[in-house]
Order: structure tokens, then sequence, then C-alpha cells
């Protein structure tokens, strides 16, 4: 499933998902890899050029897969504590959290790119009339909004425990855009407040 989880956002080399799995070793990672592709999860393949290196990505079922794993994302993302030292934590996992609070409807007729920045690792959206697309990098084209903060601040965003007006006017997030567009962004994505991991949810409301 960690796997899944990190090509969930686009191809990847073998060395970099052996770099997002601290521990699994080649062998182990070469195995996984291998049963994945038998199941039809997942496939071989390749950058366009200039690039032109091996990649590995999901197939249609397993976008499906990836997709079904979600909501246990979300469900853990509520539940993750503070960074201990030394731990590995990567803003791309957080990201994919958007899907959760993606609104079709908001999305409808807009046509728009932004890019997320989060301590050093670079993620963009593109929304297209109703459809979001979520790729790990730069974006290919000028994004229409840029937005830079930290783990901690996308974590408590992206779960709805603060809300991104708040962020900005803190300083724990940087906006770079038009008002219109980070309008947009907010009605797409839709980040909602929730209740503090382990609290009782407030019920007949």
């Amino acid at each position: 499933m960690l796997i899944v989880r990190d090509l969930a956002l686009g191809p990847q080399r073998y060395t970099d998902l052996l770099a997002g799995l601290p521990g699994i070793g080649t062998g182990l990672l070469a195995q996984r890899l291998h049963a994945l592709e038998e199941a039809g999860l997942a496939r071989r393949g390749e950058l366009p050029a200039p690039a032109s290196v091996p990649v590995w990505e999901l197939t249609d079922e397993g976008r499906e897969l990836a997709d079904a794993l979600l909501p246990l994302s979300v469900w853990g993302a509520k539940r993750l504590g503070r960074r201990r030292r030394g731990e590995l934590f990567r803003g791309d996992w957080l990201l994919r959290t958007l899907w959760a609070n993606f609104s079709p409807d908001a999305a409808r007729g807009v046509r728009d790119v932004y890019e997320f920045r989060v301590e050093g690792e670079t993620v963009h959206v593109v929304v297209d009339d109703a459809t979001m697309d979520v790729r790990r990098g730069p974006a290919p084209v000028p994004p229409d909004l840029v937005v830079t903060t930290d783990i901690a601040t996308l974590l408590d965003v992206g779960v709805g425990r603060l809300d991104p007006r708040e962020a900005r006017a803190s300083g724990r997030t940087i906006v770079d855009g038009p008002p219109e567009v980070l309008r947009r962004c907010m009605e797409i994505l839709g980040p909602r407040r929730t209740e503090v991991a382990g609290s009782r949810p407030q019920r007949g409301r």
C-alpha cells in the first residue's frame, strides 16, 4: 500500500521509490513491485524524452485502488502527532488528501493550475472543468497560483483544523496570485474544519 501511495502522484523511478521507503531494501522492493505488476496494479514505463528513464506507474486499476485508500489516508492524517526528530515525512503524502476535499461542482468551467511548495518539495494541481489532477514537480506551465508553506501548516489546513485564511494572515502560508484565483482554489479544494483526533464528535447538528 505504501508503494501505491507513492505512485499515486505520478510515475516514480525505482531509486526514488527506494529512497521514499526507508528500510525496505532493494530485494523486497523488487518483490513488491513484481507482485503489483502480476496483479495488474502497476507497470513499467518510461518518462518521455529528453529524460527517457525507466519508471514504475499505476495502471487504471492501481489508480482505483489509490482512490479507494484515500479515506484511510485522510483518517490517518487527522491523527498524526508532532513529527519527531529524524522521522521521515514528505509533504506530497499530505497533498494526496487534496482529492478528499475536491469539489467538482466548484471546479466546473474552471481551468487553473496551482503549485504547492512545501519544505523543498513541489506538487502541482491542474483543474480542468470539473476534473483535477495532482502531480509531483513544478507545473508544466506558469501556475495561476503558488502556495508556499510548511508540513505542519499543510497538515492543519488539509484536515480542516486551520482555516486557509488564518494560515495566510499569520504568515504560515505565503500566496502568490490574484485574489480571485485564490478564492476559486479555496472553493475547489474546500478544506473543512474537523474535530481534533480523540475528541467526541457532536451529533444531531
